[in-house]
């Protein structure tokens, strides 16, 4: 009863996402707390023992972006750890897919690898400049123009014949996933660094743009 209530309060992904980034948008920073929702949310994630013996929750600010995130505190542990309400909401919701969730983890890993290098240095020398369409300065995104990130990593997938559903990878302590094969790190870098082009865009006329048109090759994320 208990969960079909809580189905009840979030509707769907979509709104329970935004009522959890709410509610920890509005939490002080480094501060236990307990929240029944959230706690009942939690215990629907897919590796139960993350959630097992919840002690307390607490926001913190999570690299590599710097932005809060949810932590938890279990008793028979001694250290916090991030944990990932998004997962718990789509197996709340029947929405969990383990090959899916490893896909994300891969295309994540795609994009942590590549943010340290030509794209950093854009950034830093271009933040301070607005969004180059409206040139408004809310919250700005580095967005690839006019090759879209898709794009150049189909690319880079299909030339290397790279089986992306079997690639490996894990999180570091910076919380960042890498590649098992760094080589496939190095290579992915030298060959995004050698076609990407940016500017920098608002959160609005970022979303407008989207891919600019260009359609994921779905036939490179399968098994083959």
């Amino acid at each position: 009863m208990e969960l079909e209530n809580l189905k009840k309060k979030f509707k769907n992904l979509t709104q329970g996402t935004k009522i959890i980034t709410s509610i920890i948008n509005t939490k002080p920073i480094n501060t236990p707390f307990h929240d029944d929702d959230i706690e009942l949310l939690l215990k629907q994630h897919p590796n139960e023992i993350k959630v097992k013996n919840i002690e307390y929750l607490i926001v913190r600010i999570r690299s590599p972006f710097n932005k809060p995130a949810l932590f938890i505190k279990n008793t028979d542990t001694e250290t916090e750890d991030d944990v990932s309400y998004k997962y718990c909401l789509r197996n709340l919701f029947g929405k969990y897919n383990k090959e899916e969730n490893n896909r994300d983890r891969i295309l994540r890993t795609f994009r942590d690898t590549i943010n340290n290098h030509k794209k950093k240095s854009y950034f830093l020398f271009n933040k301070e400049n607005g969004c180059e369409i409206c040139f408004s300065f809310d919250t700005i995104n580095i967005d690839h123009y006019n090759l879209s990130f898709q794009e150049i990593l189909d690319d880079f997938l299909d030339k290397n014949n790279i089986n992306f559903p079997c690639l490996k990878v894990f999180e570091n302590d910076k919380k960042m996933f890498e590649f098992e094969d760094k080589n496939i790190t190095e290579s992915w870098i030298n060959y995004h660094d050698s076609r990407a082009t940016f500017r920098i865009l608002c959160n609005s006329c970022n979303s407008s743009n989207g891919c600019y048109g260009y359609k994921k090759r779905q036939e490179l994320y399968e098994y083959h």
